[in-house]
């Protein structure tokens, strides 16, 4: 085991890889003890996973799946590596990072300058699309991202629309707080002069009263298509960082992006376009807020509820993490799965509570390194959890939960790979 010194990080190579390290200064283990951040450097040989992310068990070095071993504490792993007692303390204390060198050295160190150094700056945010949720998601950014947000950068092929959102935007002032991000007209070529892109934009929404009873199956098809040039268009930019994924469904869209990114002219994968890591799915958030509604009404502590999954169909609502109840568990599942067609019966298309809860919040809290819940790179799919940003990566909440409810997150995770 060797050790090398990359700006503020140690880096541990397990494996004595040197031809990755020759450009780094080797130190001696008592100088890597004195260490504040670290990052274990191993080769999974296999570029279909997350590239950097916070190692949360020391089980997980040598996994080359980050599926459900990654998200959940249920399977029984073994200790896969004989780490120095130093360096699993380390990992206790949560400040350790896993950097898998299929991606090789230099983007290594783009990634420990990004959790270094923009983090915990001012985010430049632009998003295509305003239709019914793109215009809400931004009013909420507006209000809400004055901490978090520097600028708002927006686009649509509707000029009107354009125009019309940048001028009442705009003119949304408070006194008390004079930072919230302007809103600036973009042209589509600057689209990912970005931290994050975000796509709102649906190639259509079923009305009212229509007999479609899965509207996101519905988008599916549609907005393959259009994510598809975008994608396409980020990797011809370089763009690095994260494209969050508004439109439904999110999960899905998130999939294509991260296949349609990372094949040549040719068609052919050459993982050269967006890091897996760099891709969200925002569709859960309003599932967490649904399920916390419902409970509500049916006098359910809501302390402990948390939500797994696809935003729909395969949603998971667990109504105590703690101390799980399988079938008032399944009852707010089919509750908030239903959410949208109760807005319906109303009346109205049900956007405002999506393109808030899941859109606005959930993006702010991201760019904040704040907890919320978003789909992320999981094995091959894209799946939601509980996750935030932090300096060492992504890190995830990562629970063993009842065997009930995990053998319900296997489900709806082997259905979600399976598509």
């Amino acid at each position: 085991m060797k050790y090398y010194k990359l700006m503020n990080s140690v880096l541990v190579d397990v494996e004595e890889k040197n031809e990755y390290f020759k450009k780094f200064n080797e130190i001696n283990e008592d100088q890597a003890k004195l260490g504040e951040k670290f990052i274990i450097c191993i080769n999974k040989k296999n570029k279909n996973t997350k590239s950097y992310y916070k190692l949360l068990s020391s089980k997980l070095i040598k996994t080359n799946n980050d599926g459900l071993e990654y998200l959940f504490d249920n399977e029984l792993l073994e200790n896969s590596e004989e780490l120095p007692k130093w360096l699993n303390e380390k990992i206790e204390l949560g400040i350790v990072s896993i950097y898998n060198l299929a991606y090789g050295a230099e983007h290594l160190e783009k990634a420990e300058n990004y959790y270094n150094n923009t983090l915990s700056k001012k985010k430049k945010v632009n998003v295509l699309g305003l239709g019914d949720v793109g215009g809400i998601l931004l009013v909420g950014l507006r209000l809400l991202g004055s901490d978090s947000i520097e600028e708002i950068g927006i686009f649509d092929l509707d000029k009107n629309k354009l125009n019309r959102w940048e001028a009442e935007l705009n003119q949304i002032i408070d006194f008390n707080n004079l930072a919230m991000p302007k809103i600036k007209v973009l042209e589509e070529k600057d689209l990912f002069n970005c931290h994050m892109f975000v796509f709102s934009a649906s190639k259509s929404v079923p009305e009212v009263g229509s007999d479609i009873k899965d509207v996101r199956e519905f988008q599916r098809e549609a907005n393959s298509k259009i994510i598809s040039i975008y994608a396409k268009m980020a990797r011809k930019r370089n763009f690095s960082g994260i494209f969050a994924v508004v439109s439904d469904p999110v999960d899905e869209l998130c999939k294509v992006v991260y296949r349609e990114s990372n094949k040549d002219e040719n068609n052919v994968f050459d993982y050269k376009g967006l890091l897996a890591e760099k891709i969200r799915g925002y569709g859960l958030g309003v599932m967490h807020g649904r399920s916390l509604y419902y409970a509500d009404k049916m006098g359910v502590n809501s302390t402990n509820i948390r939500v797994y999954g696809p935003h729909g169909k395969n949603l998971i609502v667990a109504n105590d993490i703690l101390n799980y109840d399988e079938e008032l568990s399944y009852k707010l599942t089919n509750k908030t799965i239903k959410a949208n067609m109760d807005i319906r019966e109303y009346g109205y298309k049900p956007f405002i509570a999506p393109a808030i809860s899941s859109g606005a919040l959930s993006i702010i809290n991201t760019l904040s390194g704040n907890w919320h819940y978003s789909a992320i790179f999981a094995g091959g799919c894209y799946f939601g959890i509980k996750n935030r940003e932090t300096q060492y990566g992504l890190e995830i909440e990562r629970l063993k939960v009842d065997d009930k409810l995990y053998n319900r997150i296997k489900h709806s995770y082997m259905e979600l790979s399976n598509e």
